[in-house]
């Protein structure tokens, strides 16, 4: 079977922690890091490197991630404001996305999530 591929956006606390998570994941495997600070990205794609034997690629804007079509599939855990918007980014680009946490501050940006998973499936 092969992996999933995943792209985690957003390297801080959450994002560090959940990485460690998909790490120990058979069925995955981190093929793309975002953050817009270096040393986070830097630090992630180490600890990627340790597990996995290779260096995921690292990107400071989240748009050329979602470009990437060796990533399948998306974990956003970029700060909560921005959550709602890179999710509906990925799924508009095609990829598996889940958040760690909601993200959303108002209800309707929840339906627009719900929106755009039923248009984009």
């Amino acid at each position: 079977m092969d992996k999933l591929k995943i792209g985690i956006i957003g390297l801080g606390q959450r994002g560090g922690t959940m990485t460690g998570t998909i790490l120990a994941c058979d069925d995955a495997e981190i093929v793309a890091v975002c953050d817009v600070y270096e040393d986070r990205r830097a630090e992630i794609a180490e600890k990627v490197k340790e597990k996995q034997g290779e260096l995921p690629v690292a990107y400071s804007d989240y748009r050329d991630l979602l470009k990437d079509e060796n990533v399948q599939a998306v974990f956003v855990a970029s700060s909560w404001e921005t959550h709602v918007k890179i999710a509906i980014d990925s799924l508009e680009a095609g990829k598996i996305t889940a958040m760690e946490v909601g993200g959303a501050y108002e209800i309707e940006e929840c339906w627009e999530i719900v929106k755009t998973y039923e248009r984009t499936k």
